[in-house]
């Protein structure tokens, strides 16, 4: 079920009361460019120094710093502790002096209230999981100080009815935002997109429309390309699906593009081909690309048939410029790398039929390309021709969800049962280092100044390597 775009007004209106949503109608890739887009635009100043969205400045999960710490003992290498309102699976983002992070609580029920008729395969469909839906919901947007955990602002930005329901593990602030030196973008999804100054001042707000998550929940985090966020809303059948492209400086839309995909959950990927960038985009038993400064749809493969990686969308794709890994962990597990050229039907060039996780995305470091299963089972393959270096476990058994991150020539996994476990890059396992939190990770950790940040489900911690100066006390 889809409801048409929402007009309103935009601007001061928010500092009054914050949840008035703004936008003008769709406006199609067609009317915005009739060809290839423009320029390569350049990134915002400052951007690779920071960790300004999800999975960090290449959106990979890696970082270049150096002197981080491979433990994690509040304690002992704990810069600060504090504790997160609600609950909420978004990652943080750090920009300069500032930690991003988007937080839902929930409320009573609210009467007469009813998630929206879901539609699957033509039936209507109802998951036995969802939840959440007719509950009132207060949604907010936080900012705190990297180097003490003092809250600095808090901004409400919808406080009632949410549209729909969620699955039961998943919440209402699992999105994670994007900081650009001047303002910080908070998505979360049905109820809108919202623009901040990083210092807290509302600026705009960005309704796209209700669109049915078959009461899942969100999944896919907005991604930046130059002066445009673009966002992939995909509705549970195919029927109005689009592809975003929202001018960061206004909230308003600078195009959109009509899609047919059934709702996924995978982020997309901005991949160079050809000294283009491409804007990848899973969905069930398809990839496509799409230029990314206008949205046209460049290509799109072939049906999967029945063993399809992205069968459920939720990785997001990696690459490098030369070929494109996209995977999937549900129904069946696959990860297949894909050689993409400009003006080529992509060609699969590999396919590897175990070991991919439903959550976690993989991380393409030193070469090797690295992915978890639910349960913690590690595989590093050769990405060139998919041969297996290792598969191997950490010392504690868990589950997983969060995504890896490189550093220093290390892999850093975070458990839900609270575990963190570094081992090196290389084609043998071997463990540097295990720590223990005394509470879920389900989000994926931030690197930025020599800090190393952990959301867990109740608090938000910050690490220092060694060497780098006293603890301050946990605030």
């Amino acid at each position: 079920m889809r409801k048409s775009l929402r007009p309103g007004i935009s601007g001061a209106a928010l500092a009054a009361g914050i949840a008035v949503l703004t936008v003008a109608g769709p406006v199609s890739a067609a009317q915005s460019a009739s060809g290839p887009s423009a320029a390569e635009p350049s990134a915002p100043a400052n951007w690779s120094a920071n960790w300004p969205a999800w999975r960090g400045p290449t959106a990979n999960g890696v970082s270049t710093e150096t002197g981080l710490p491979v433990r994690f003992d509040p304690d002992a290498n704990g810069l600060w502790k504090t504790a997160t309102p609600g609950e909420g699976h978004s990652s943080p983002v750090v920009w300069d002096q500032l930690v991003f992070v988007s937080a839902a609580i929930a409320g009573d029920p609210i009467p007469g209230r009813e998630p929206p008729v879901h539609i699957r395969n033509g039936e209507v469909y109802l998951h036995g999981g969802s939840t959440a839906g007719d509950l009132h919901h207060t949604l907010l947007a936080l900012a705190y100080d990297a180097r003490t955990g003092r809250e600095v602002w808090r901004r409400t930005v919808h406080d009632g009815p949410v549209y729909d329901n969620r699955y039961r593990s998943n919440t209402y602030a699992s999105l994670t935002a994007i900081a650009d030196g001047e303002r910080v973008y908070f998505s979360f999804g049905n109820q809108g997109l919202f623009a901040f100054t990083l210092d807290g001042d509302p600026l705009w707000a960005t309704d796209l429309g209700d669109f049915g998550v078959w009461g899942l929940g969100h999944g896919i985090n907005p991604v930046l390309y130059g002066e445009t966020l673009i966002l992939v809303h995909d509705n549970d059948d195919g029927e109005g699906s689009r592809i975003f492209g929202v001018d960061r400086s206004s909230g308003e839309i600078a195009w959109s593009t009509e899609r047919h995909a059934r709702k996924g959950w995978a982020t997309p990927a901005l991949l160079p081909v050809g000294g283009m960038t491409q804007l990848f985009v899973p969905g069930y038993h398809f990839l496509g690309a799409y230029d990314a400064g206008n949205g046209v749809e460049l290509w799109r493969t072939a049906p999967f048939e029945d063993s399809a990686p992205v069968h459920t969308p939720v990785h997001q794709p990696l690459g490098d410029g030369r070929l494109v890994f996209v995977s999937t962990g549900y129904p069946g597990k696959e990860m297949r790398a894909l050689e993409v050229l400009p003006g080529v039907e992509p060609r699969v060039r590999w396919t590897y039929e175990r070991g991919t996780g439903y959550l976690p995305s993989a991380l393409l470091y030193q070469g090797i390309l690295f992915f978890l299963s639910d349960g913690g089972v590690i595989t590093a393959l050769d990405p060139e021709d998919g041969s297996l270096h290792f598969q191997a476990r950490p010392t504690n058994p868990g589950r997983y969800n969060s995504s890896p991150v490189g550093y220093e020539g290390q892999v850093l996994i975070g458990s839900l049962e609270g575990d963190l476990t570094v081992f090196r890059a290389e084609a043998e396992f071997e463990i540097v280092a295990e720590s223990s939190l005394p509470e879920a990770i389900w989000a994926s950790p931030a690197i930025a100044g020599g800090i190393l940040f952990v959301r867990g489900v109740d608090h938000l911690y910050a690490f220092r390597g060694p060497g780098a100066g006293e603890t301050t006390p946990p605030q």
